[in-house]
């Protein structure tokens, strides 16, 4: 039974500190994330894109040619094949 004049002990405050701290990133994350997700699914499709064309261009297919064009689909076909083997690899785990 506690008496009247229980105070909090550090280690209780800690702890119900810590559990805000956790209910709050929470709340955040989840008002936040899908736009976090999206800016960086943004950037990492210009980061891909530049670095294709660069690719493209050190095999002697420049920009502005046909070459380059089909060299960018087949970097594109096959940065698709392992982002499906890297989903189906997750789904396994899961």
């Amino acid at each position: 039974m506690l008496s009247r004049n229980a105070t909090p002990t550090l280690p209780s405050l800690t702890l119900a500190a810590l559990l805000a701290a956790v209910v709050l990133a929470s709340i955040f994350l989840m008002s936040k994330g899908p736009q976090i997700r999206a800016e960086h699914e943004k950037r990492d499709l210009v980061r891909t894109g530049a670095e294709h064309g660069a690719t493209c261009d050190r095999l002697g297919m420049p920009a502005g040619t046909s070459r380059h064009d089909e060299c960018l689909g087949e970097l594109k076909a096959l940065k698709a094949v392992h982002e499906r083997w890297s989903a189906e690899g997750i789904e396994s785990i899961l």
